[in-house]
């Protein structure tokens, strides 16, 4: 039918290998428990549907790894928000997540070098299942709060008062998503010798809290890249 959307991929029609987030082999990484590492540290990530149209929301997310083929990612949304009303239980999401990133200034380089990125980021591909239920809502927001209050901060979310809860719940849908594939990319400066990433390590760990963090990043995870599906 003319103007209709092109069909979706689904888990069992993907083809083997293929990917959807441009990702070159020194950088990738098919370690699905690495990609969950990385995003009970990021948390915060971009959910995108494409329904009559493109729609996207930044949202927390929960993982349940023995969920599922591949695992489940459990978030909730505002209610007033439209994006959940159009999600099709049989049309692929995209969750997007950045980690740590910062700018590589060619001057941390022995030669002469372009300037470049060095950033990590993952992508989950699913199927959403909306779940419009407010007992259910009730124990989202409560799991949410027990996993990622720190610790010695006095407060604990069972304090909330019962109205309260129900009245929150109320406000808000779940969302489950059954994921089909995962992709990270860790573009950590693998593509250079061992003395031009040691710069550029250095480089960070002299300088802001996000380039710290970027080298950490650089000393954990450089050597889990490179990897290909087995």
């Amino acid at each position: 039918m003319p103007g209709s959307p092109p069909p979706v991929s689904s888990p069992s029609t993907r083809r083997p290998g293929h990917q959807s987030l441009y990702t070159p082999l020194p950088f990738r990484s098919d370690d699905t428990a690495l990609a969950w590492e990385l995003l009970e540290e990021i948390r915060l990530a971009t959910l995108i549907s494409n329904g009559e149209r493109l729609e996207t929301s930044q949202l927390p997310f929960l993982i349940d790894r023995e969920r599922g083929q591949h695992g489940t990612l459990v978030t909730h949304m505002a209610r007033p928000n439209p994006q959940w009303r159009a999600l099709d239980p049989a049309r692929e999401v995209v969750v997007s997540a950045l980690g740590p990133n910062a700018y590589v200034s060619p001057s941390w380089y022995a030669a002469p070098r372009a300037p470049t990125w060095n950033y990590v980021a993952l992508q989950i591909r699913g199927l959403p299942r909306v779940i419009d239920d407010a007992a259910w809502c009730r124990q989202a927001v409560l799991r949410l709060g027990r996993t990622m209050e720190p610790p010695g901060t006095g407060f604990s979310v069972d304090e909330l008062k019962d109205d309260y809860l129900d009245a929150l719940s109320k406000g808000i849908v779940g969302i489950e998503i059954e994921v089909s594939s995962v992709e990270v990319q860790l573009r950590l400066s693998q593509q250079y010798d061992e003395d031009h990433r040691e710069r550029v390590r250095r480089a960070f760990e002299a300088g802001s809290l996000r380039e710290r963090q970027v080298a950490e990043a650089i000393a954990r995870f450089a050597q889990r890249a490179g990897k290909t599906a087995p």
